[in-house]
């Protein structure tokens, strides 16, 4: 063959196909020595049963049942020797008191005193027979039958049942050994199947490694090689490769090729230069992106600032108006001042939650954190809230504890935002501290219509968490709590109102433990 990496190739199949065929066979003959092993001590089971029930008739047909020393010491002890001499296969039986005495035994197999105290203690724990497999070859005795090549040992099936009393007592131990004909004749037929099959798997890996190498690459290579040659004759400047040492159909096909090498390095340096000038092109849009984001967020700044001052101002006046020092006034005025009142602090705080969604928008604004008193900020901000002329519930224990740490600002903005949501759908508000442990829970409820099962996982999304405004009082709740490490959950059901839920951090030292 003219491939020079046929034998290359060969050896590295081959190899691998032995590698795969060991691991194949390992775990093969591993299962079926488990399985074979399973069958022996079936049968050992089976056998040693047969037996056992032969001396438990035999003691319980005796005078004195409860005595196993005196149903052994009588005569016809020898008549169960000679019953039980006849079982197929048994090898060995003894039968001992509980103190290890042997009153009774017969064959061939001998018994290990650590065996014994070994299925004393099992039976006494478990209340069942105790049961194991030896192999004995070549003077040695092994715990489990052994896998290595055409096993010539013997196989016996040891195992221990109890005798017990009238009373429920164990009165006595009987050893059973039942030699396994089967198991080594099965331990051979594995190997030896499992060997021949190892060998027809190699020949036929051979042989096909060989039909591989001849018809599906050589073949093929050769009409590369031809049809290369018929591209490399089209090369109008007439270059030629450098000869290659000792040329055979790879080296020929790589000679042809060069051409193709040539003309895929001068379209890689054209993508090159193109993708240099899309990394230029990108650069240029990231800065003018930054740009953009600067002016909006200074044109935001400047809406913001430019809005509190007259809504400040407007503030400022209404509260004068309803000063008594500035005159007295009739009813509807003062209605007509509390409306100015209520719009003017909710176009306040639409102003303060755009500046508060902007500043989570264009950087991480810093925490101002310090321990103070949730109750008494509450109080706070339901003062402020009295303009509206709405129900406002504080249900806070006067003796309990409320102090927790984090940053006061922040945290009345969400009881603001939270109240005051409460107070626009449902005219109401009702809010709940109770202190723990390690932190303050908080609930803030409303009686309202509730929101629909569909809105809820969208309710603290931005521009999605409020049918009016701009939806933005819910967003800045939840990441407020989020920057406190806390999470803020919402119940709601339609006709039945609206709980939001959430926790505040005792201490500082108790929140970072």
């Amino acid at each position: 063959m003219g491939l020079r990496l046929k034998s290359q190739l060969v050896f590295l199949c081959f190899s691998l196909m032995l590698v795969s065929l060991g691991a194949l066979s390992y775990f093969h003959i591993t299962l079926s020595s488990q399985d074979n092993l399973m069958r022996s001590d079936r049968d050992g089971r089976r056998a040693a049963l047969q037996a056992f029930q032969q001396i438990q008739l035999f003691v319980q047909a005796s005078d004195n049942p409860d005595d196993l020393a005196s149903c052994i010491a009588s005569r016809k002890s020898a008549a169960l020797v000679d019953s039980l001499s006849k079982t197929p296969d048994l090898i060995q039986f003894d039968i001992f008191l509980p103190d290890g005495g042997r009153l009774l035994s017969s064959g061939t197999a001998a018994v290990d005193d650590l065996a014994f105290q070994q299925a004393l203690f099992w039976v006494q724990a478990h209340h069942e027979s105790y049961n194991e497999i030896w192999g004995y070859q070549n003077g040695t005795v092994q715990p489990l039958v052994s896998v290595a090549p055409f096993y010539r040992g013997q196989v016996v099936h040891h195992s221990y049942h109890a005798l017990y009393n009238g009373a429920g007592q164990l009165s006595g131990l009987v050893h059973l050994a039942v030699r396994l004909p089967k198991a080594p004749l099965r331990i051979n037929f594995i190997l030896l199947g499992y060997l021949t099959i190892a060998t027809i798997f190699l020949v036929s890996s051979v042989l096909a490694i060989y039909l591989w190498a001849e018809f599906a690459l050589n073949r093929p290579l050769r009409g590369l090689n031809s049809s290369l040659q018929q591209l490399n004759a089209l090369d109008p400047s007439g270059h030629k490769s450098d000869a290659l040492p000792q040329p055979n159909e790879l080296s020929e096909a790589a000679m042809a090729l060069n051409r193709v090498t040539l003309d895929l390095v001068k379209y890689q340096q054209e993508l090159q230069q193109k993708t240099n000038h899309l990394e230029r092109l990108n650069e240029e849009l990231e800065e003018k992106v930054a740009d953009k984001t600067l002016q909006i967020r200074e044109f935001f700044s400047l809406i913001t600032h430019d809005l509190r001052v007259p809504l400040a101002a407007v503030s400022g006046y209404a509260d004068l108006i309803e000063n008594p020092r500035s005159g007295q006034l009739s009813e509807k005025q003062r209605q007509y001042v509390r409306s100015i009142q209520v719009a003017n602090r909710d176009a306040q705080e639409l102003v303060r939650n755009m500046l508060e969604t902007m500043k989570y928008e264009f950087s991480q604004p810093a925490m101002q954190l310090e321990e103070f008193d949730a109750g008494e900020l509450l109080g706070e901000i339901a003062e402020q809230l009295k303009i509206v002329n709405k129900p406002v519930e504080l249900m806070l224990d006067p003796g309990q504890d409320l102090r927790v740490w984090g940053d006061r600002a922040r945290i009345g903005r969400v009881f603001s935002n939270l109240m005051a949501n409460a107070l626009h759908h449902a005219g109401q508000v009702k809010v709940e501290m109770s202190a723990e442990a390690r932190q303050v829970a908080v609930s803030v409820s409303d009686q309202g219509p509730g929101i629909a099962p569909e809105d809820l996982p969208h309710l603290f999304e931005k521009f999605k968490g409020s049918s009016t405004g701009l939806g933005l009082g819910l967003y800045i709740v939840q990441r407020i709590l989020q920057d406190h490490g806390q999470a803020v959950s919402v119940e709601s059901q339609i006709g039945q109102g609206t709980r939001f839920r959430f926790n505040l951090a005792r201490m500082e030292k108790e929140k970072n433990s």
